[in-house]
């Protein structure tokens, strides 16, 4: 694992907008809100994910909207409930990421998608647990 990442990705919040207000996620830590979300869905697991700037590499904001807008469609045809959000880092040395808030996605399958458009981790978890931050490369 590389320790200057796991820092950055564990100093993000990673926001939703969502029918029950914005839920605030941070990795290693509950977030009530998101807990209700599931509820109302009857969902157990979920999974935060984005297309931006595979393997951590930037990219143009142009190519960055492109890829989102492919994840959405690939989630959409796998029959999942989504929330558009972003990844917002603490640092102010990187922007923030278009991402997904998915609902009812096993951690197994959120790091399918985050493997098939080539990000370095997601941030996942179960309901009442605290979130995870998983590698995709299986680290």
């Amino acid at each position: 694992m590389n320790q200057e990442l796991y820092d950055a990705y564990k100093h993000t919040t990673y926001l939703a907008r969502t029918p029950v207000g914005e839920v605030l996620i941070r990795p290693e830590q509950t977030e009530p809100l998101l807990d209700e979300l599931l509820g109302e869905y009857e969902a157990e697991e979920w999974a935060f994910i984005t297309a931006w700037n595979p393997g951590s590499q930037l990219f143009s904001v142009y190519e960055n909207h492109e890829r989102q807008r492919e994840l959405e469609r690939a989630l959409q045809a796998a029959g999942f409930v989504f929330f558009r959000g972003s990844g917002v880092p603490d640092a102010d040395n990187w922007q923030p990421e278009e991402s997904v808030l998915v609902l009812g996605i096993s951690q197994a399958r959120g790091v399918e998608f985050g493997r098939r458009f080539e990000q370095e981790a997601i941030v996942c978890g179960r309901v009442g647990e605290a979130a995870r931050l998983v590698w995709c490369s299986g680290e």
